[in-house]
């Protein structure tokens, strides 16, 4: 099925439109404390413990998913550093009745700590990961529930802070940084065996479905339902994995009855998905889980220095979307300004996008699934790199791999940026290294999509070399693609890497960190233009923009282009929209340039 934009905005109603259960929300109005240290915040709570109450009267209001910078939450200023304690009293639901209450929350900027009724759950480190904290449902009282967040946050370079400015200002493409709680609060209820997530491997004869399951008791049985079709799964269809139970199967389409349609930018076709687990509760067979969802049918491949899409050629026409709205900041006010974004990209005849220094809200990976919008969904940056930021960034691809593995919208991972935060390591000689391993580790996560170790520059292993520049006249552009077309690629030279910042990045350059970076991979335009902030020829938009695709567009032997960029953002005013998303020209001629 594909979705129509009614349905699309009746699913944004849940937390997670690609993982649906019934659910209690807790985005609102919460009370905010900043505490001037860790230690004073650990005094309050012990306090709220012994004597089972605490004082919020004097504290301010805050409203949530909305970041503590941001005005829709309500505060909208900029700290160096926050100690904050989140705290709220409510309800639980009447109809939660199973034996385990899931605390879920989609993202918190920086470390975290929940406690439900002055106990302690648990801590989760990592900005843009899900958190999931799971009590007993005798855990909870029948009538006013307390829960306290406490959250921390620093201008560190060992976080990924993406384009998150570690300073007291803004600088350069670095803004207004992001603390606390800046995706959707939420409950669900389940009993013991539940679905932790599922993985699908699409293949253009098959698709293999894994099952993740929590437990599987004795009496345990799963019915799977995919186009009108159901199947019954029992516990002897399950085996033992570190995360609980899996459950693996492969469907021919043509045994099975079925015609694929594969989801593609013209054609986002969409399967529904019903799993339902039963189990015992009381003696009595009840049912444990529902879980709802889609599924998209897309294979991504490259073959030699051609991207394939469902076994057929793709051109890549992107944009780069950095991933911050008015008044929300990291979030926008209303979800249905997803949908406007992604509709004025379309308009503007992009197929996709690059999410920039920014893990997005599975939101807005649904509704680029349901509006057939490609994603490179990228790992944000931290600038340092250390033990603790090495550690952060590969729980960060387990997790977000694990949440976003079926978004079919998303068809290459980016691992790192210009090679930011990896500075120190260059000419270590554990560059490359690092690069390998990222690469490595990323494939056994996710073989099905493309990887990219590191945009733009210096690569060591990658499925696409994509090349950032922003030379300022065409002339220069024209050589330069000549250069990259005839692959006469170069490896580091230590005094042009120097150079490159005397230049202010006009120009990232085709290197490759070793020998061995070339392979005959497709070449990508990844970023380029920013016209109105980098230094370019002073002609008319539309002019400018003629020419820099037409030079992309001569060449046959690239796959793709991403211009730079979808909106303003504060100092960097380079979009073909203003920051409220006011287009800056006639976004018809756009349109007509991008399709050729």
């Amino acid at each position: 099925m594909i979705l129509n934009e009614k349905d699309i905005v009746k699913l944004l109603q849940f937390p997670r439109p690609d993982m649906r259960r019934n659910f209690q929300s807790l985005d609102g109005t919460w009370k905010i404390y900043f505490a001037k240290s860790r230690s004073r915040a650990k005094k309050i709570i012990r306090e709220w413990k012994d004597k089972e109450t605490i004082n919020t009267s004097s504290w301010e209001n805050i409203r949530v998913p909305f970041c503590i910078e941001s005005e829709a939450s309500g505060i909208g200023r900029r700290m160096d550093r926050v100690h904050a304690l989140y705290f709220l009293t409510f309800t639980l639901d009447p109809s939660f009745n199973r034996e385990l209450v899931h605390i879920r929350l989609g993202a918190v900027d920086h470390y975290c700590e929940i406690y439900l009724n002055g106990e302690y759950l648990g801590s989760h480190e990592s900005g843009y990961t899900p958190i999931t904290m799971t009590a007993p449902l005798e855990t909870f009282r029948q009538g006013e529930n307390s829960l306290m967040i406490y959250v921390e946050d620093a201008p560190s370079f060992s976080f990924l802070r993406g384009k998150q400015s570690p300073f007291r200002k803004n600088y350069f493409v670095f803004y207004t940084p992001v603390s606390g709680i800046w995706q959707s609060v939420w409950l669900e209820n389940t009993s013991m065996s539940y679905l932790k997530h599922f993985h699908v491997h699409p293949g253009l004869n098959s698709f293999t479905m894994e099952l993740f399951f929590s437990y599987t008791p004795e009496d345990f049985s799963c019915e799977f339902r995919f186009d009108s079709k159901t199947t019954l799964l029992t516990k002897k269809d399950f085996r033992a994995h570190p995360e609980g139970f899996i459950y693996s199967c492969t469907v021919n389409y043509q045994k099975a009855g079925i015609k694929p349609e594969f989801w593609s930018p013209g054609s986002p076709h969409l399967y529904p998905v019903k799993i339902r687990i039963m189990g015992q509760q009381g003696g009595q067979k009840s049912l444990s889980d529902t879980v709802e969802s889609f599924i998209g049918l897309r294979i991504i491949e490259r073959r030699g220095s051609g991207i394939f899409l469902n076994g057929e050629n793709l051109y890549q026409r992107l944009i780069l979307n950095q991933g911050y709205y008015p008044d929300g900041w990291y979030s926008p006010v209303n979800r249905e300004n997803y949908l406007k974004d992604i509709k004025a990209i379309n308009e503007c005849g992009f197929n996709g996008m690059r999410i920039h220094e920014k893990l997005e809200d599975p939101a807005f990976l649904f509704c680029c699934d349901a509006m057939g919008m490609l994603v490179w969904e990228e790992f944000p940056s931290f600038y340092l790199y250390m033990r603790k930021s090495r550690n952060e960034l590969k729980k960060t691809m387990q997790e977000i791999v694990n949440r976003d593995f079926n978004h079919p919208s998303i068809i290459t991972w980016v691992l790192f940026n210009e090679t930011w935060g990896l500075y120190n390591r260059l000419l270590t000689g554990t560059f490359n290294s690092i690069l390998h391993r990222f690469f490595s580790f990323m494939k056994s996560l996710d073989p099905g999509r493309l990887v990219i170790d590191n945009s733009g520059f210096f690569h060591a292993q990658s499925d696409i070399i994509d090349i950032h520049h922003y030379l300022p006249e065409n002339n220069l552009i024209t050589d330069y693609y000549t250069a990259i077309a005839e692959r006469r690629f170069r490896t580091f030279n230590l005094k042009k890497f120097i150079g490159i910042f005397f230049h202010m990045e006009t120009a990232m350059p085709e290197f490759y960190s070793d020998d061995s970076g070339d392979s005959g991979q497709p070449v990508i335009i990844s970023e380029f233009g920013g016209f109105g902030f980098y230094e370019t020829e002073k002609r008319q938009f539309p002019d400018l923009y003629r020419e820099w695709i037409s030079s992309i567009m001569q060449h046959d032997s690239f796959a793709g282009y991403c211009y730079t960029q979808f909106t303003d953002i504060e100092q960097e005013e380079n979009g073909l929209f203003t920051f409220d998303r006011k287009p800056k020209t006639d976004m018809n001629i756009i349109k007509k340039i991008n399709l050729g």
